[in-house]
């Protein structure tokens, strides 16, 4: 597609029928958004019109809606040295990597929570709710490492741990939490995620996931994947396979 172009009065190369308030103190500041939406409608096979407006004030910025998130390569408390600087900011959510680092199944049947509580206390003393997303592959049921071995080696056995680890938070008045099932498992490895699934894959590991959560806390908030492309594969897959089988329902 051949997307028309053409100069505007302050120097800014806009899209035809794309119209922009602003002041010319503001020229660095609007162009780099100016480059990333006509790139989007270049990528598209559909025209796209869209105004801003500087001059309009929509309020003060409501900071507390705007999520944080932990996660790194250990299973350390990061950021417990500065508790008291990220309570002062009242988030609503902070989201944390679950990963494979705090051990959640050391030996078949057998539970450890203990690290993970760690951090998850830390962020319930913040007044934020937990966004907990999983990222984790326990040997017990992934013994080779491979990014593209994304399915457990026994369901059963999968949804009896994330079923205890719903019921694990529960019992702490965690009801209700935000779990996210995967995190950029379209790249893998490469977003910090042990798995890298195809769209067939991932829809089988959801089901089976969202399934144990549910049963263990009927309230929860399930979601992902957290895709890195918006064109995954995945994203269709997914959507689809919800529908058909009212996944999200359970």
């Amino acid at each position: 597609m051949v997307c028309p172009t053409k100069v505007n009065s302050i120097g800014v190369r806009a899209i035809s029928g794309f119209s922009v308030t602003m002041r010319s103190s503001m020229r660095r500041k609007i162009l780099p958004l100016l480059l990333v939406i006509t790139g989007s409608v270049w990528s598209q096979s559909r025209s796209v019109s869209v105004k801003l407006s500087l001059d309009r004030s929509q309020g003060p910025l409501d900071i507390d809606r705007i999520a944080l998130g932990e996660g790194g390569l250990s299973a350390d408390t990061i950021w417990e040295q500065r508790e008291a600087e990220v309570r002062a900011v009242h988030p609503r959510l902070i989201r944390l990597f679950v990963q494979e680092y705090f051990d959640l199944l050391p030996a078949s049947g057998r539970y450890h929570f203990d690290t993970l509580d760690k951090s998850v206390d830390l962020i319930l003393r913040t007044g934020a709710t937990p966004l907990l997303s999983i990222t984790f592959k326990p040997k017990v049921l992934f013994p080779k490492v491979d990014q593209d071995v994304v399915e457990p080696e026994d369901y059963q056995k999968w949804e009896d741990l994330i079923f205890a680890l719903m019921r694990h938070y529960q019992e702490r008045s965690g009801a209700g939490w935000y779990w996210e099932v995967g995190n950029e498992p379209d790249i893998g490895e490469d977003g910090g995620c042990p798995y890298r699934f195809q769209p067939h894959s991932y829809t089988r590991y959801y089901q089976h996931t969202v399934a144990a959560i549910r049963r263990g806390d009927p309230r929860a908030k399930v979601g992902g994947p957290a895709l890195a492309n918006w064109t995954s594969p995945i994203l269709s897959a997914l959507l689809d396979f919800c529908a058909a089988n009212n996944v999200t329902r359970q």
